[in-house]
């Protein structure tokens, strides 16, 4: 395809096909044309995300029920049930083949936030919402922010974290 190039990875080096992600070409004009079926980069990046938190809420669910005595954050089961929404928000992004499917799930989040049945999933809810939109609108969110855990499910932020 002539003017077509393949887009490098954010992360640094290899291009995304390598790592399992969406490819994704840029035409001669800077347009995104993705390959059918596949998460966008974006979507991917954020299924990631969440089903790499809900295993380190498992995690730490686990190391809190083991624990001979309750410390400060939220209990074993409140971060069963923030690992819970992660599952279910990393199920919503798997499908999402383009950046405007993803924007088109905002309404979906915002449905799980209202309708959400204790408040940790409520929060994980909320940071999924957040961190669309702020990497829909460029606001240093999406896949450039791996060092950035302010609104992650698995923060401290936590409800009945201490900070």
């Amino acid at each position: 395809m002539a003017g077509v190039r393949r887009a490098e990875s954010r992360r640094g080096g290899a291009p995304a096909a390598a790592r399992g992600h969406a490819t994704v070409a840029l035409d001669s004009a800077g347009a995104t044309r993705r390959s059918c079926g596949m998460p966008s980069d974006l979507a991917a990046h954020l299924a990631d995300r969440f089903a790499s938190d809900g295993r380190a809420l498992r995690a730490r669910a686990g190391a809190v029920a083991g624990a001979p005595r309750r410390g400060p954050g939220p209990s074993a089961d409140a971060l069963r049930q923030m690992a819970a929404a992660c599952d279910r928000i990393h199920a919503l992004f798997v499908d999402a083949d383009s950046d405007d499917a993803v924007r088109a799930l905002l309404p979906t989040l915002g449905g799980l936030v209202a309708g959400a049945r204790t408040e940790a999933e409520r929060h994980v809810y909320a940071g999924a919402v957040s961190r669309v939109r702020e990497a829909l609108d460029g606001d240093g969110g999406g896949a450039g922010d791996e060092g950035d855990d302010d609104d992650d499910a698995g923060d401290d932020g936590a409800p009945g974290a201490r900070q």
